[in-house]
């Protein structure tokens, strides 16, 4: 289930006014929260900023990207005007000329894949860059450009300022009176500052208060009376899994309860993840992470394992295995509803209390389907995996729906579009050879199955490849220039009734010449248009 993530905004604008340059940016700061409303506290996320001119929905003149990393209460702070520059120039922005919308989207795994946060108007903050033009107004209305200067002067102890400008008496600020100039001083435990107060210092040791910190054997010690600490029951390195039945155990741990759901989907692989270690964070590629605890044996590598599957056994590395179900079909169960009482048959049942708030309609929800999602109406949403990544379909709408590319050679990110290029890697073209990759170029073009082993095409041997570093021959993305299959046609003199003339075919006589060409630009059955498309 995709999870929706809610961002609370705020801009500030720093304007100093005593200078000549107004400041090219303005402070943007946001808390960011999962769907249940948790922070999502000191995690390095994505913030994609648009610009909008007129609407919510209106034209982008600018737009930037920033990687920020969210504090202890999951606030990110930056600034508008200096991130990753995506489109557009800031400085050149004329906040005058249009009402302007701010646009937000985020990806909170640091990545490309934006979500969409809303759109909301800017109203005064920003604008304080407009008014930096005023600073620069080339009419001074009353047409004097020197009126407003005035010159300051220091009479004994007054400041004063020409043009009934006003004056300051700064006999308090005389150098007999003046508390600045002050100076520290330690007697003893006395600190004291000329011209002010003491204060009496009780610890006058600039070392006591250091500790030093060892582990002996499971015993973490401070000296200087600091303590200690027993990490035994912290020392888990050597464990195992154990599965009986449907209870999963782990020794010095403790134990779950598989629940027998039935697999909905049947597809053997999609709950398959990734485990990666990052620091001491440790991920799994389609669910959560968990932070590690401090490494208390000094041993970075007698806790590394590594995961194998053989057969039915699942192994870990430096410990034991378990057996795993390999019955498909054990998991598979019956839904039953009699009375109240709703049965899965190899599980548990559940009873149905009476429909206190009589209202006969307010549980009907309706079912919709959103490309590849289905959605309850008054619930939530599923993600249906459809077609593997890969796959080129015709299509023969106006605009290409999500998840799929247009089949036109374009050359594209490997990391924005990892798993496709883990399904097709370079066989249509390796782009620029370490960062991008080229989708299939089937433009104007008939597909082909691959000849393999039936020798159906001859001319495997002669197939090219469309882009640098494609695949040539008898492999999936070769390509074929159009050819006609070589035949020839010749004209034989003959005689009939006495009469001389020509005649095509097998004849008799004497070859005397070829027909001449005939025909289009090329050689094609009747035929539509359509786009191709890749899924990615």
């Amino acid at each position: 289930m995709k999870k929706i993530y809610t961002l609370t905004i705020s801009l500030l604008l720093i304007l100093n006014l005593a200078t000549a340059q107004v400041p090219q940016g303005f402070k943007y700061q946001t808390a960011i929260r999962d769907n249940s409303g948790a922070l999502i506290a000191n995690k390095l996320v994505a913030i994609k900023l648009s610009l909008l001119t007129g609407a919510a929905n209106g034209t982008s003149v600018y737009s930037e990207v920033h990687k920020v990393a969210t504090n202890d209460f999951g606030v990110a702070n930056l600034n508008i005007g200096n991130g990753t520059v995506g489109f557009g120039n800031f400085s050149t922005i004329d906040w005058g000329s249009n009402t302007f919308f701010l646009k937000t989207e985020v990806d909170i795994n640091n990545g490309t894949n934006f979500t969409f946060m809303g759109s909301s108007q800017l109203l005064s903050v920003p604008f304080a860059l407009y008014a930096a033009k005023s600073a620069n107004a080339a009419d001074d209305k009353d047409k004097d450009s020197t009126n407003e200067l005035q010159a300051i002067t220091l009479d004994n102890n007054s400041l004063q300022l020409n043009k009934n400008g006003g004056s300051v008496d700064l006999t308090k600020y005389a150098i007999d009176n003046n508390t600045d100039s002050q100076t520290v001083s330690l007697t003893g435990n006395t600190l004291s500052i000329t011209r002010g107060n003491f204060v009496k210092l009780n610890d006058v040791d600039s070392t006591n208060e250091l500790q030093q910190l060892t582990l002996n054997s499971n015993n973490l010690q401070l000296n200087k009376n600091g303590g200690n600490v027993d990490l035994t029951k912290y020392d888990k390195d050597s464990q195992q899994l154990v599965l009986n039945g449907n209870t999963l155990s782990i020794t010095k741990g403790n134990s779950i309860v598989l629940s027998g759901a039935v697999d909905l989907d049947a597809d053997p692989t999609n709950e398959i993840q990734n485990l990666s270690l990052s620091k001491d964070t440790l991920k799994l590629s389609k669910a959560n992470y968990v932070v590690l605890p401090k490494e208390n044996d000094a041993d970075s590598t007698n806790e590394i394992q590594s995961l194998s599957v053989s057969q039915n056994k699942l192994i870990i590395s430096k410990s034991n295995q378990v057996n795993i179900d390999a019955d498909t079909t054990n998991e598979i169960q019956s839904l039953t509803f009699r009375n109240d009482t709703l049965q899965l048959s190899k599980a548990n049942q559940i009873i149905f209390t009476k429909d206190n708030d009589r209202d006969s309609l307010n549980e009907l929800q309706t079912l919709s389907i959103l490309n590849d999602s289905i959605k309850i109406s008054k619930a939530n949403s599923v993600y249906l995996p459809s077609m593997p990544v890969g796959s080129i379909v015709a299509y023969g709408g106006r605009s290409i729906p999500n998840g799929w590319l247009l089949c036109i050679g374009d050359t594209v990110s490997r990391t924005i579009y990892n798993k496709l290029f883990i399904a097709i890697d370079s066989v249509w073209g390796n782009g620029n050879g370490s960062t991008t990759f080229h989708l299939p170029d089937l433009r104007g073009q008939f597909l082909r199955g691959v000849s393999a082993s039936s020798n159906v095409d001859s001319d495997t041997l002669l197939r090219t490849a469309k882009y640098i570093g494609g695949n040539t021959g008898n492999k999936v993305g070769s390509f074929q220039n159009d050819e006609l299959k070589s035949h020839n046609h010749q004209v034989f003199t003959t005689s009939w009734n006495g009469s001389t003339g020509f005649a095509a075919g097998n004849g008799s006589g004497v070859a005397i010449g070829t027909v001449n060409s005939t025909g289009g630009a090329e050689t094609r059955p009747k035929n539509a248009y359509v786009y191709y498309i890749i899924k990615y």
